[in-house]
């Protein structure tokens, strides 16, 4: 029989795991946020060398209390769904039980949102470009004696006017093109802004993004804790090399440029940290396959239960 050693990255526990074991556990996926009803994924983990589908658990008695009040659910495609958005300060708790298998548990609490204030942004429009260089400055107060674990990131919402006087789009629908002559035309577009970051008292990036900014590129979202800043009000600095602010002469923009802090648990901070950015990874395709490389805090079984809350701030320009 080969064993491997299977280590939960950043779990603070080692599990001796059998390769030929067949006994299959309960995977709970769930990112709770203060924005949008709570949702359950279960399915049944599988070794990383099978390629077949994750089998989903359509049979579980599922258990969601916030601060102790049991939350009813819906079963849909895999999802248990309960019509509970979670607040600031709650405090969760999942029971999962499967027929045949061991009972699963977690335990997760919504952070307080990240106080965010004097956001302003600057731009630099190059002669003759459509491009500009745009620094965006915010100052974050992070509460003291305290770990808090964030997430940046920062969008551009555009309002866009098409000032001709047919506007032409392909209607899928029908088959062709369709002219429209109703003015004016509003078109809404939004967009993440990559940009770079000097800062050393939060730039605990990863090496893939270290690097990638030691060659001059940029990130779409940092990931970094307290740890320097705690207690302090915090001036963050963004430079944005390649902003696209629409001077050809043909189109009216309104941009605004939304700021946004994601404030983690600390279970949800080290298990985005380990699986990397959504381009990388799905529930469904493979983090959770044995043996394990990313962060979980599911009792019994595998995978996450980690909440956020969410902070934004609009600039516009």
């Amino acid at each position: 029989m080969m064993a491997a050693l299977l280590v939960f990255a950043g779990c603070e526990k080692v599990i001796d795991f059998q390769a030929d074991e067949v006994r299959s556990q309960v995977v709970a996926y769930s990112l709770p946020d203060d924005a949008s009803p709570v949702s359950v994924r279960l399915t049944y983990s599988r070794f990383f060398l099978d390629d077949r589908p994750f089998q989903v658990i359509d049979n579980a008695l599922v258990t969601l209390k916030v601060n102790g009040v049991p939350a009813s659910a819906t079963y849909a495609d895999g999802h248990y769904n309960f019509g509970c958005i979670p607040q600031e300060g709650d405090q969760l708790d999942l029971l999962v039980q499967v027929p045949g298998l061991e009972s699963v548990s977690a335990h997760t609490a919504v952070p307080h949102k990240a106080k965010l204030s004097n956001a302003s942004c600057s731009l630099v429009h190059n002669e003759g470009e459509y491009y500009s260089h745009a620094t965006i400055r915010f100052t974050l107060e992070d509460p003291a004696n305290e770990e808090n674990y964030y997430m940046l990131a920062a969008y551009i919402d555009d309002s866009l006017w098409q000032d001709t006087t047919i506007y032409t789009y392909y209607d899928w629908d029908l088959g062709r093109n369709v002219s429209d002559t109703t003015l004016p035309h509003w078109r809404q577009v939004t967009g993440t802004v990559n940009f770079t970051i000097n800062d050393p008292m939060i730039a605990t990036m990863q090496l893939s993004d270290l690097e990638r900014l030691m060659d001059g590129g940029t990130i779409r979202e940092l990931y970094f804790t307290d740890e320097m800043i705690d207690g302090k009000s915090h001036e963050v600095v963004l430079n944005v090399p390649d902003y696209d602010y629409g001077g050809n002469g043909h189109d009216q923009r309104i941009r605004n440029i939304r700021v946004e802090v994601t404030s983690m648990s600390r279970d949800r901070y080290l298990f985005e940290r380990s699986a990397g950015t959504d381009d990388d990874w799905d529930e469904l395709t493979g983090i959770f396959s044995e043996p394990m490389q990313v962060h979980c805090n599911i009792n019994g079984g595998i995978g996450i239960f980690g909440a956020a809350s969410y902070s934004q701030i609009t600039i516009k320009l």
